[in-house]
């Protein structure tokens, strides 16, 4: 199912397919495996087992999934990144403590044999 257009709730919002446009809701937001969201997303808290394209701004806590991946910013008051997840962009806590932007960048694995 593909959905177009812009959404706002006060409540949750839960995506496993598609949808192009920003999605806005007062409480969580849940991208499934199969998931794919093209624009914004803005909530307190929110769950991403599958792909977003856009800013992805959650003021309580973000849960990224192995099975994510996610090309755009990334805004939160706290962060779990599981293994196997794929953030290619910004990253922002603005928790207690505001630390500044940090950028992750993947670097390849060193061969540990001695030279």
């Amino acid at each position: 199912m593909r959905v177009v257009g812009d959404c706002e709730t006060e409540g949750a919002a839960a995506r496993r397919g598609e949808h192009q446009g920003n999605i806005r809701a007062g409480k969580a937001v849940v991208v499934g495996k199969e998931g794919l969201v093209e624009g914004d997303i803005s909530t307190q808290d929110a769950i991403i087992s599958g792909s977003v394209r856009g800013t992805l701004r959650a003021e309580s806590r973000l849960e990224v999934q192995a099975t994510s991946r996610i090309d755009g910013d990334v805004l939160a008051g706290r962060m779990q990144l599981e293994e196997g997840a794929v953030l290619m962009g910004r990253s922002r806590w603005e928790g207690r403590f505001r630390l500044g932007w940090m950028a992750l960048r993947w670097l390849p694995e060193r061969d540990p044999s001695p030279r």
